[in-house]
């Protein structure tokens, strides 16, 4: 019997919280029934499981929209299917529903599953006016887990009463973890060590620094993996939060140049090493710190000398470079007028 009362009774236990206003709402599963049976729509575990009197049905029974929807009769009436939910947040079941026929007592439940049964619309005796209501259930108050279900059931007295649902959508904002970690050298400092949640699709800044004596190699990780780190090599970069990653700033220490320079196994002090910015000390010895990764061209200079050799080259310093020894060679520094003279005067 339609009933023109329309008094919906709705049983929402649930506890409503401010949008993050940084994370866009996605759809986590969706189903219009237009595939005709319970394997339609996108985003689910699994098919839609059915069982006693309910099926998928069209025609004239006014569908909310397309041309299916769901139909539930008679007392016996369920249909369940599951969506893992895990990492989901602001999470919100919506869908339309419409009742027909309803005599007193009887009724049409909406129901979700987070480890236990939670029922979230009730439609009873009075809300049978044949006509589509949407219905908006926040389930921030629930579970978020991976065998998150939702179930229509009907527990009414005979085939001739009807309970139909349409356009089910689930929707949140999925978040991701960033696992981050650095070897020996230094540390991130943004966002910091350890694990960090983010909306799914976030831009999260990377930064690493280096200790003392201590250079930014790269990043290494899963993210750099799925190509989500615009620029590995910088230790200043990005990353794009789609999957759940890990990042890992990897840190070399400085390299040393060092060697001896000698003139006929005597040291020879005060030679400025250019290229370096170290000149020789008594023994001869000098030493010089240089990045992880540094090219650059070493020249011994000092005035009377010559070297063997004049100069060495580097490319891409990745470890310490020592015995890197020079021999220093008197140089003729005598004109040839100096000479004549030394010739004429000298005997």
């Amino acid at each position: 019997m339609v009933r023109r009362l329309f008094t919906a009774v709705f049983v929402v236990l649930a506890i409503f919280v401010a949008a993050n206003t940084c994370a866009a709402e996605l759809t986590i599963a969706w189903d219009g029934f237009e595939s005709n049976d319970g394997a339609g729509g996108g985003g689910w575990s699994g098919n839609w499981a059915f069982s006693g009197t309910v099926d998928v049905i069209g025609g004239t029974t006014g569908p909310h929209t397309g041309s299916y929807h769901l139909r539930l009769r008679s007392s016996d009436g369920i249909a369940t299917r599951a969506v893992n939910m895990a990492g989901v947040t602001a999470a919100h079941l919506k869908f339309w529903w419409k009742a027909y026929s309803f005599e007193a007592g009887e009724t049409a439940v909406v129901e979700v599953y987070d480890g236990a049964w939670h029922t979230v619309l009730t439609v009873v005796d009075g809300n049978d006016d044949n006509t589509y209501h949407s219905a908006n259930v926040n389930l921030s108050g629930y579970n978020m887990v991976s065998n998150f279900q939702v179930r229509a059931a009907s527990h009414m007295g005979g085939p001739g009463d009807y309970f139909y649902i349409d356009d089910v959508n689930i929707t949140g904002t999925i978040q991701r973890t960033l696992t981050t970690s650095a070897t020996s050298g230094g540390t991130v400092t943004q966002p910091g060590i350890g694990d960090f949640n983010y909306p799914d699709g976030n831009v999260v800044n990377l930064v690493a620094t280096a200790d003392l004596h201590y250079q930014f190699v790269n990043w290494t990780g899963s993210a750099v993996t799925a190509g989500r780190v615009a620029a590995p090599n910088s230790a200043a970069t990005t990353v794009t939060m789609d999957a759940n990653y890990t990042v890992t700033a990897n840190f070399a220490s400085d390299m040393v140049i060092s060697g001896t320079i000698t003139c006929a196994s005597r040291a020879v002090n005060d030679v400025n090493v250019a290229g370096l910015g170290v000149v020789t000390d008594v023994n001869g010895f000098y030493t010089a710190i240089v990045s992880y990764g540094w090219s650059g061209t070493v020249t011994p200079a000092k005035y009377g000398y010559a070297f063997d050799p004049n100069s060495r080259s580097y490319t891409n310093v990745t470890s310490d470079q020592t015995n890197q020894d020079y021999d220093a060679l008197p140089a003729d520094d005598f004109n040839d007028n100096r000479r004549g003279s030394m010739w004429r005067y000298g005997h």
